[in-house]
């Protein structure tokens, strides 16, 4: 029955699942413990035959690029312990920006802190970041290569380019920008109305109206037109008010606004993924 059970047209034929399992690894008796027999600025350890292997570790290593190091990455976050410019931050984001930019240890130190610094200083003032969602969507409006606002420890690195005003954080200055209106500093706002003013290639994420109670229109809204305007829920949490109301965006300050609706990521997500 087996046999003529197999013969029939419509089973496709089958294959044992161990075929398909990788080669099996030999094991090697080499210490090759990282931040004890093995820093990246040494060379590898390898066996006599030149072959390689696989090191399974049952804790998370401590990484350091050499034993001096003032920079380790431990469980996903990478942390500066220099007394000066100490900072933490997702372990992607600082391999990301150190292979874009090609700069040694003390100069990324040095870059990150102040890129830090200015991350602080606008969730000091109640900023929230677009997700990377929302990012996507504005990217793809105009394919856009260029992204322009924040922090070079938030910016997503899905973008081919990215900066805030003169400061580049990897790539060149050429393409569509998307501008993120709100986390650009005084030079940043210059580069932006200069954009706007001479090319049209520019897509624009900002607050429907700026902050501080300024209703004035600014230099985008002039050249281009509004593409979208979202709402947000203004999150009360003292207790007597009434349940939270749903109102523009403009009406609630960012540090009233309940960020359930997956448009903004909750302040320093880009410090601790958790």
């Amino acid at each position: 029955m087996h046999a003529l059970h197999r013969e029939q047209r419509w089973e496709p034929p089958s294959a044992s699942l161990i075929e398909r399992d990788p080669e099996v690894i030999p094991d090697v008796d080499i210490a090759a413990h990282v931040g004890k027999d093995l820093f990246l600025d040494e060379k590898i350890l390898r066996q006599e035959s030149g072959q390689g292997y696989v090191r399974v570790v049952e804790h998370s290593v401590l990484w350091k690029e050499k034993e001096a190091s003032t920079v380790f990455t431990y469980q996903g976050l990478t942390t500066c312990t220099e007394v000066d410019k100490s900072w933490t931050i997702m372990s992607g984001a600082y391999n990301h920006v150190r292979s874009k930019r090609g700069k040694d240890e003390r100069s990324m130190a040095m870059f990150i802190r102040k890129e830090v610094e200015h991350q602080e200083r606008l969730e000091a003032a109640g900023y929230l970041s677009p997700t990377w969602r929302v990012l996507r969507a504005l990217q793809s409006l105009l394919s856009a290569t260029q992204l322009q606002g924040e922090s070079a420890v938030a910016a997503p690195p899905f973008s081919p380019n990215a900066g805030r005003g003169t400061v580049r954080f990897w790539g060149n200055e050429q393409g569509p920008t998307v501008f993120l209106c709100d986390g650009l500093d005084a030079e940043g706002r210059k580069e932006c109305e200069r954009t706007i003013q001479t090319q049209k290639a520019w897509v624009v994420w900002s607050r429907a109206r700026p902050m501080k109670e300024d209703c004035a229109p600014r230099g985008f809204e002039h050249v281009g037109k509004n593409v979208f305007c979202g709402k947000a829920n203004r999150s009360k949490k003292e207790q007597g008010e009434p349940k939270a109301e749903e109102g523009l965006e403009d009406e609630a300050p960012y540090s009233d606004v309940n960020p359930s609706g997956r448009a903004l990521k909750l302040q320093g997500a880009w410090e601790n993924p958790q």
